[in-house]
């Protein structure tokens, strides 16, 4: 704390006449409350306060919020009938806040409006990184699920600022289990749509049958497929559209499967890319 130096202007309502305590902001707000109320909804707080005082004036606490983060918290403390709710742009810094200060009653508010404004960051990466580092499980699994739908090179077109943070292990683990489920895609895509029983590939451009397989068709279907669909993009939503299917099969139908493939119809082409959509959910579903 310091002595209360010359009072800055604030357009806030915490500026009480009776406040007997300044929180001064990172922008050089003052915002004079009430130390009873801070020392009620903090346990920080109220171990600060608990300190023997050097003077009777009014104290001022330099703080690293800017202002309108310590005014959502504050809206939020004080018993005010309707807080007004805080802008998106604020929700990470107020959970941030919150946290550091441990103001219980804004805690849980604060996470339920940060973790599906995580889920919306158009970067999965990003969320991930960030979730990462605020240690929010559900987050941590649902941008990891995302992520590896994702485009690698477009997540990482822009370096996300908090993706330099994360420990180099578990990004190296993150790739990894992104290569291994990509792997597991194109698995999805040779027991749907052929007759070709292969193991996982260490290469995902050279697929091959583990014993002489002599299907030209399901062949033919399944290389004009890998040059239509880049690799690592097998496991996003428009992979193996109907689009796609239909241009594989007319590639392929003029050759012969055993199974009868080369005679598929719309309706088994519809209902193939079903269970394959079902197969790559379950997939992702499984990522934890």
């Amino acid at each position: 704390m310091a002595d209360n130096p010359p009072p800055y202007p604030c357009s806030s309502p915490f500026s009480f006449p009776d406040g007997d305590i300044i929180l001064r902001s990172a922008d050089g707000i003052d915002l004079r409350v009430h130390i009873s109320l801070l020392s009620l909804a903090s346990p920080f707080f109220r171990d600060m306060f608990s300190l023997p005082q050097t003077s009777n004036e009014v104290q001022t606490i330099e703080m690293t919020e800017k202002a309108d983060v310590l005014v959502a918290i504050l809206e939020l403390i004080y018993p005010f009938e309707e807080p007004h709710p805080y802008p998106d742009k604020l929700v990470l810094d107020v959970y941030k806040a919150a946290d550091k200060l441990q103001i219980t009653r804004v805690q849980p508010i604060s996470r339920r409006r940060l973790c599906p404004w995580l889920e919306d960051l158009p970067n999965p990466l990003e969320a991930w990184a960030i979730a990462i580092q605020l240690g929010i499980p559900e987050v941590i699994v649902s941008a990891k699920r995302r992520f590896i739908s994702a485009n690698t090179v477009a997540c990482l077109k822009t370096l996300p600022d908090y993706l330099k943070a994360i420990p180099i292990d578990d990004y190296a683990a993150l790739i990894e289990t992104k290569e291994a489920t990509i792997q597991r895609g194109w698995q999805c895509v040779l027991e749907t749509f052929t007759c070709l029983k292969v193991r996982v590939p260490d290469n995902l451009f050279s697929v091959r049958p583990s014993t002489a397989v002599d299907c030209t068709y399901c062949i033919t279907f399944l290389h004009h497929c890998r040059s239509k669909i880049e690799a690592r993009q097998i496991l996003r939503p428009k992979a193996m559209d109907m689009k796609t299917l239909r241009r594989c099969h007319a590639f392929a139908e003029n050759h012969e499967c055993s199974r009868g493939f080369d005679e598929r119809s719309e309706s088994d082409l519809v209902r193939l890319r079903f269970e394959f959509r079902n197969s790559i959910s379950r997939l992702l579903f499984g990522i934890s």
